[in-house]
């Protein structure tokens, strides 16, 4: 089953925020092998920091440190590092992005174990650098006032990189909050809304995309107790994934006004060809 399921529709959300839920798919958690990538990620990161920390940034604790790690036997550890620690956050995303099916819970994620590690590493080397030499003390005048780097300058970049870490885990414990929530609604409207079989009756294309994913606004008629309805969604698919006029829907409802809609590939969706017009732009 591909990561990338689509299309995607949501009659509340749009953008990164759509939510899915896979039929059959358990509800979304952070498993113990995602949290492992995560660390791996945080301490590769860490490990490629330590160069323009301790050589570029002044927070090396000795002079013999800081010239052992700006040697290009350093530089190209760090580029080996560097290279571990993307193919890490690769898998964090597609992780992420298979365990709970939102693109915003996937990229933050992707940010928190990339600030992770830079704050990691430089709070590390800061307190090794003031371990070793208290003194001078810190002072940001120092940054303006040295002749050289001064390690004030690494300290202030761990710092930001820190401030960014702890903001992107507070959004993400709310969007994972936000996930799960969502996809409680689905499932519990799967198993005991009210279902109306639906056709999807208009596709407005307006030339945007989301990556390389063209983004819809589609209308949905069906009828309740013989009352005609009509509902309008988001939808984020692939190019060669859009679903034509007359596509065949589900509509769920419950008493508590939640709505969901899924395609009926049962009753045979069809998708336009030729699909030229919805691929994204390259450039």
């Amino acid at each position: 089953m591909s990561d990338r399921a689509t299309p995607i529709l949501s009659v509340t959300d749009r953008g990164t925020k759509m939510t899915q839920l896979l039929p059959g798919q358990p509800i979304g958690s952070v498993n113990t092998r995602l949290i492992q990538l995560v660390l791996l990620g945080v301490a590769a990161w860490a490990v490629t920091s330590s160069v323009p920390y301790a050589a570029l940034l002044g927070l090396a604790p000795t002079p013999g440190v800081s010239q052992a790690l700006g040697s290009p036997w350093a530089l190209a550890g760090a580029i080996a590092t560097a290279f571990l620690a993307l193919v890490t956050t690769g898998h964090v995303h597609a992780r992420a992005a298979a365990a709970l099916r939102q693109s915003l819970v996937s990229g933050l994620f992707n940010g928190l174990t990339v600030a992770g590690g830079l704050a990691a590493g430089g709070l590390l080397w800061t307190a090794a650098s003031y371990t070793r030499n208290p003194a001078p003390s810190f002072d940001l005048e120092h940054i303006v006032t040295s002749p050289t780097i001064p390690r004030e300058l690494g300290v202030l970049v761990a710092a930001l990189m820190a401030a960014l870490a702890v903001w992107l885990l507070i959004r993400l414990t709310a969007a994972l909050r936000d996930v799960r929530e969502r996809q409680l609604a689905i499932e519990r409207l799967r198993q005991s809304g009210k279902r109306y079989d639906g056709l999807i009756t208009e596709v407005v294309f307006q030339n945007e995309w989301l990556w390389d994913m063209p983004v819809f606004t589609i209308r949905v008629a069906y009828a309740d107790r013989g009352e005609p309805r009509e509902l309008w969604l988001h939808m984020r698919t692939d190019a060669e994934r859009v679903p034509t006029l007359g596509s065949p829907v589900i509509v769920l409802t419950d008493h508590a006004r939640s709505t969901h809609v899924d395609l009926d590939y049962e009753a045979g969706v069809q998708f336009e060809e030729p699909y030229d017009k919805f691929v994204a732009p390259s450039g």
